[in-house]
């Protein structure tokens, strides 16, 4: 099963255990411009910008079109995921260098002041 990706523009190929697997194309140029040479016995499925070569052997890997949706949504949920997880390290590292900048300055900061930097922080962000 070899995976074409057209929006990072290379290729990664994985082989099912038979030996007659495609080999991999050089990476495309423009994700416009792309050729794809489809061997017997496979079939090209394109999702989004993704363009796959598949085998139709019945004893193949299974592909359900099915799953857009879902495939989708969990892209979706994962980088949704990724950037809040992003984010709250971030405003996590911004609390211990505003506690460090006190403690260096010998001032006493309270929890308020604390917070409004955070929230400030966190809406430039």
């Amino acid at each position: 099963l070899g995976i074409l990706s057209t929006s990072s523009r290379k290729m990664s190929a994985s082989t099912s255990t038979s030996a007659s697997a495609p080999a991999p194309a050089p990476a495309p140029a423009s994700a416009e411009n792309v050729t794809v040479t489809v061997p017997e016995g496979y079939e090209l499925i394109e999702e989004g910008l993704a363009k796959m070569i598949y085998p139709k052997a019945e004893n193949s890997v299974f592909y359900n079109p099915v799953q857009v949706q879902n495939r989708d949504l969990s892209v979706l949920m994962l980088s949704m995921y990724a950037e809040r997880r992003a984010k709250r390290r971030g405003v996590k590292s911004k609390k211990k260098e505003i506690l460090r900048q006190a403690r260096e300055a010998g001032t006493k900061i309270n929890d308020a002041d604390v917070q409004a930097q955070l929230e400030e922080y966190a809406k430039s962000v």
